[in-house]
């Protein structure tokens, strides 16, 4: 795994059925967290417009990853 897919990681978290009730509503599928910015994007549309399909896809898998 190269430099910038650690740091891809790093930065940016997949959360399904969040814990907290807020963000449960708000994001039904999901969504993505920036770690510095703390900024959320819903599933849909997700971040592919920020770090491109194939790094959304690497971070929505991630998920899948650690959580199965």
């Amino acid at each position: 795994m190269g430099r910038n897919s650690l740091l891809l990681y790093e930065t940016w978290k997949f959360v399904y059925n969040p814990v907290d009730r807020e963000n449960k509503i708000k994001f039904p599928h999901g969504y993505y967290i920036n770690t510095v910015t703390n900024e959320q994007y819903d599933f849909k549309p997700g971040i592919k417009h920020i770090i491109g399909e194939e790094n959304e896809d690497k971070i929505y898998n991630m998920w899948w990853i650690e959580n199965s």
